[in-house]
């Protein structure tokens, strides 16, 4: 009886063990629990990436989930997000330079980027993606602060859970580059990851991308009230 026990016990263990995989219990966790120093992280993608391990890299990106979910965004103060809808609401929306033309919000996003527990704004804004440019604000002292303004063309945005910076992605006719953006200090840092040809294959996917506003014609403000 007690051997039969026993055996039952370890065939219990060893089913949960078999549901519960590594993986899918990373998927369970919030951001910044998922990406592990034991796992490697999206540091380590990004380091397969530049020594053109470009199969293993998507393999380690594809353990994250798809889009970002950070708590600094999700507890900006309302005088945060008052500040930073001043910023977003100055520029006009593509519905209303559609007749006369000129520059416009495309979208904004919002990211901690140097992981002091305070989300940085984000704003896409241009007339054309020749010009479009990625403008940067951080909070300080109760106001939307002006950090830099960077090439934001052709480009998708993504968190970076591993260390201070956030991720630009640029794909355009089958090309593309991974940029790891970084603030210190209220300097901006741009480092290139790598840059390939894609061919016959899909674009690099990486995870955790930032939320977008962009209704259409219009931008949604309802992130920043």
């Amino acid at each position: 009886m007690k051997k039969n026990l026993v055996y039952k016990l370890f065939a219990l263990i060893l089913g949960l063990i078999t549901i519960i995989s590594p993986l899918q219990a990373a998927h369970s966790l919030p951001l910044y629990v998922e990406a592990s120093e034991s796992d490697g992280g999206v540091k380590a993608g990004l380091a397969l990436y530049k020594d053109v391990n470009y199969s293993e890299a998507r393999e380690q990106f594809e353990k994250y989930k798809e889009n970002a979910s950070e708590s600094a965004v999700k507890k900006m103060s309302a005088k945060m997000k008052k500040a930073y809808l001043g910023k977003v609401s100055k520029y006009k929306t593509l519905s209303e330079v559609m007749a006369t033309g000129g520059e416009y919000i495309w979208d904004y996003c919002l990211t901690d980027i140097d992981k002091d527990k305070k989300a940085e704004l984000l704003i896409k804004h241009g007339s054309c993606e020749a010009d479009c440019l990625l403008t940067i604000y951080r909070y300080s002292k109760g106001k939307a602060v002006k950090v830099k303004s960077i090439s934001g063309s052709h480009s998708a945005l993504f968190a970076y859970p591993d260390g201070n910076g956030f991720i630009r992605f640029t794909g355009q006719m089958g090309y593309e580059t991974i940029t790891l953006i970084t603030l210190k200090n209220s300097k901006v840092k741009e480092t290139a990851i790598g840059a390939r040809d894609v061919g016959q294959e899909d674009y690099m996917y990486l995870p955790y991308r930032l939320d977008t506003h962009n209704d259409e014609a219009d931008i949604n403000y309802s992130a920043l009230k």
